[in-house]
């Protein structure tokens, strides 16, 4: 893995990019280009990537699905003059609605703010209970704006291009150094936290402004001399959101639980919890409240604010949070390695169980072990039970899906490569993920693969794994992936195993042996279909019939399933060879 510090160094804590020219080069050199080693790529089923913007245009996107209109949303700040490029992308198409990305911006008539060096860049990217999708967005010295469209993003194609409130600023809270830290609220208001400065709020999105919150959370400015706090930062490494909200099961109707996570990379060393070994930790505050983003009163999610953090896990990092169907989750790097006690390093899932008042998270479940620091972590759900998580290590960037609510997890698959002109391999840029749904995200990045200056692109993956057929015959004593026997033999068996399935894969396999080297149906001499649990697959049934002499060869085959992709073998990697009896 390359950083600014290196190879295999940790890179600095990442700033958000900006359209301002003169903060561009400083962000763009912190950026990550990972590489991922030639054996790493096998298992994901990539798409092909979708340049959406011209070169020099590109930057670090947000990405997000709307299952409703099936509509991909992919948005980045003009790296060149101001404001969000955002991308319209319906399902099946290779190219932005309205023959490109539309600029939304601001102007100084709109908000006397927006002028000069001060100008917009993107903030967040959420699509509401309604499907409607929301981009907020913020100058370098100020609060938010938002534009709005409905799902199919007709708004962002129209000449007021779905702007709110006039452009007037809807909440005291910048996402300026925190990309991405955002949660829809119902179909009205979305959750803003600004743990560099400290800020959050529950704002209305068509305005007006916001009060902020009453109460102050444990997210001081992250920069000396005020970092005095636990959890005073933005998650080291983590790409994510570190806030999230749902609706509480067990509170009165119209209240939310909102969950806020951070590590302690800017805290104080000493004064850790008890039980941990230093101060390399995470932890996590949670608030009940109802929501009205034009009050701090009692009772609203303004006025409760969050609590001081506790302790969420010893020895970890990049905590980032995601809510879907069965609730509200987190997603980190745990382990030893980290606080340098130890060499395991993991990325673990854990789930969170709201009260009527607060709320706790579970234990973890784990997802990867991996060979060095997990960071660039990113969770997200889908409409349905799905969950998406991706981080990255030294090996490179993977992904990972959970089909119920992250009580299982599949199995990592490895990034697809992009490769440059020269044929050099190189790794995606700022990534980030969206659910689709049955295990299929799409993948938002920005990258130099041309040669001819930065863009930003999309690409579909399917990351379920796909698992590898490995077999052995068995006849007599003689087993092997080929063997031979005497003509007259019968009670031959093939037995394969399906490495890399996931544990809930589920589907069949067909065992066919075929008397020519190209496995044509009309050369099928036998079959046996057996049905698949996990990794385990009975052995084909027993070869009754007499074979002529000859050479036969087997290909067998993987139906797939929900959690699986579908696989073969290559005609003939296994070979039975029937041979005349020797004379006596």
């Amino acid at each position: 893995m390359i950083s600014a510090t290196g190879p295999l160094g940790r890179r600095p804590r990442r700033d958000r990019p900006t359209a301002a020219p003169a903060l561009l080069a400083v962000v763009l050199a912190a950026a990550l280009a990972v590489l991922l080693p030639a054996a790493a790529q096998a298992s994901a089923g990539p798409g092909k990537p979708i340049a959406l913007d011209v070169p020099n245009n590109g930057n670090a996107p947000l990405v997000v699905y709307d299952a409703d209109s099936t509509t991909t949303f992919v948005a980045w700040s003009n790296p060149q003059a101001g404001g969000v490029w955002v991308c319209v992308l319906p399902n099946d198409t290779a190219s932005c609605s309205g023959s490109g990305p539309v600029l939304l911006n601001v102007t100084k008539s709109q908000n006397s703010l927006i002028t000069g060096s001060n100008m917009i860049s993107l903030g967040a990217l959420v699509v509401d209970s309604n499907g409607d999708v929301v981009v907020t967005g913020q100058p370098v010295d100020g609060s938010t704006v938002t534009w709005e469209s409905a799902a199919s993003g007709s708004a962002f194609l129209l000449a007021g291009q779905g702007l709110q409130y006039g452009g007037k600023f809807i909440s005291p809270v910048s996402l300026y150094r925190t990309f991405g830290n955002a949660a829809p609220l119902g179909d009205s208001d979305i959750l803003l936290l600004d743990s560099y400065d400290g800020g959050l709020s529950d704002s209305s999105v068509a305005g007006p402004e916001s009060p902020a919150f009453a109460t102050a959370n444990e997210n001081p400015d992250a920069y000396p001399p005020d970092d005095t706090g636990l959890y005073s930062g933005k998650a080291y490494y983590s790409s994510g959101s570190e806030i999230a909200a749902e609706p509480d099961p067990l509170a009165p109707a119209g209240d939310y639980v909102m969950v806020g996570v951070a590590d302690n990379q800017d805290g104080p060393t000493a004064g850790t919890f008890p039980g941990c070994f230093d101060s390399d930790d995470t932890g996590f505050g949670v608030s009940v409240g109802s929501v009205d983003g034009s009050s701090n009163a009692a009772g609203t999610l303004n006025g409760e604010g969050l609590p001081n953090y506790g302790l969420l896990a010893c020895s970890a990092e990049a905590p980032v949070l995601a809510a879907g169907t069965d609730g509200i989750g987190v997603l980190e790097d745990e382990g030893n390695a980290i606080s340098g006690a130890g060499s395991t390093n993991t990325i673990d899932y854990r789930p969170f169980t709201a009260t009527a008042t607060s709320g706790s998270f579970g234990h973890a479940v784990r997802v990867a072990t991996l060979s060095s620091l997990g960071e660039d972590t990113d969770l997200v759900a889908d409409s349905g039970t799905g969950l998406y998580a991706m981080w990255a290590d030294e090996q490179g960037i993977y992904f990972d899906y959970s089909p119920n609510g992250g009580k299982a997890w599949d199995g990592p698959v490895a990034a697809p490569y992009l490769a440059e002109t020269n044929g050099d391999q190189i790794g995606q840029g700022y990534p980030m993920i969206a659910g689709v749904g049955g295990g299929e995200l799409e993948l938002a990045y920005d990258d130099d693969v041309t040669g001819n200056g930065t863009q930003t692109y999309v690409q579909e993956v399917d990351v379920l794994p796909t698992p590898r057929i490995t077999s052995k015959q068995k006849s007599g004593r003689s087993s092997g992936a080929s063997i031979s026997i005497t003509a007259g033999t019968v009670g031959e068996t093939d037995k394969a195993t399906l490495n890399g399935a996931s544990p809930l894969a589920r589907g069949t396999l067909t065992y066919a042996l075929y008397s020519t080297k190209y496995c044509s149906a009309a050369k099928k001499v036998l079959a046996y279909v057996k049905s698949v649990t996990g990794s385990s697959v009975p052995a084909s049934n027993k070869i009754t019939r007499v074979l002529k002499k000859g050479t036969y060869y087997w290909k067998l085959s993987y139906s797939g399933d929900s959690n699986d992709t579908s696989s073969s073998t290559k005609c003939g990697a296994e070979k039975l060879t029937v041979k005349k009896p020797k004379r006596t």
